[in-house]
């Protein structure tokens, strides 16, 4: 069983990979802990394999916030391994719009197109490029980035040594 988590900036849904009917949707919380155990309230389901996760900001190897306008108090907290650790479960975390230019690529367009730039307005800018099965994002290409600063210095470069994310999702 894998519990799939949309981390937002304002809310957070929540859905088990085979009941997707069922979708949850929660406050995203002040602080990261709360999240956590409101998360748990409602996803009870003991066994789960994995917690396939889509989150806003930019996210290190160790599934660790590193900088986010929108969750900063999230910044430097383990909440998925927190997690992962109250369900026995494995993480697979990738960008929100990185999985949202995908699917619009491959679901919403039906492959119709080679290539697809993904914009996304809501409690945070984002922006994605699909092109012929990869996935081109914001954390990779400074061309993209696109993001609200309180207090900008010169443009954010993610230490993910990856140039893009093949577009097939296990």
């Amino acid at each position: 069983m894998e519990l799939l988590i949309d981390l937002g900036g304002t809310s957070c849904k929540l859905a088990l990979a085979n009941d997707l009917d069922n979708i949850v949707e929660v406050k995203t919380m002040f602080k990261p802990q709360d999240l956590i155990q409101k998360i748990t309230e409602q996803i009870t389901e003991p066994k789960l394999s994995k917690l396939k996760i889509a989150a806003a900001g930019h996210w290190n190897k160790e599934h660790m916030l590193e900088q986010s306008h929108n969750l900063a108090n999230y910044v430097g907290y383990p909440i998925w391994k927190e997690l992962a650790k109250y369900y026995s479960a494995k993480v697979e975390l990738y960008n929100d719009m990185h999985l949202a230019a995908m699917g619009e690529a491959i679901v919403g367009q039906q492959n119709k197109f080679d290539n697809l730039l993904y914009l996304n307005l809501s409690t945070g800018i984002g922006a994605s490029f699909y092109d012929r099965g990869k996935i081109f994002s914001q954390e990779y290409s400074p061309c993209l980035r696109l993001d609200l600063r309180p207090n900008p210095r010169g443009i954010f470069y993610s230490k993910s040594s990856d140039k893009s994310i093949e577009a097939s999702i296990e």
